[in-house]
């Protein structure tokens, strides 16, 4: 085998392998952006399903119904025509 066939071969060869180990590299980083990716979407999916809850409550919290039971329950109002009965615990 010629000595400059022998050295382009292993030229090549260093070559070769400094291609591999790159692309082997940035498939790496690949796979790590591709996971990191889907637990942010993960995060997201979770975030918007507490924000419509958190929005199911505002609604909630917004209506007729849920201020006549605090009025009721808290304040001990009662509506025109209604008597209000208090129940005193013995000890």
């Amino acid at each position: 085998m010629p000595k400059n066939y022998r050295r382009a071969l292993i030229i090549f060869g260093i070559f070769l392998l400094y291609i591999i180990f790159h692309f082997a590299q940035s498939y790496v980083y690949y796979l790590d952006r591709q996971a990191e990716l889907k637990n942010l979407e993960n995060e997201v999916s979770e975030l918007q399903e507490t924000r419509e809850d958190f929005k199911e409550k505002i609604e909630y919290a917004s209506s007729l119904e849920y201020i006549e039971k605090v009025a009721r329950e808290q304040l001990g109002l009662v509506k025109e025509g209604e008597t209000l009965i208090v129940v005193i615990e013995e000890e």
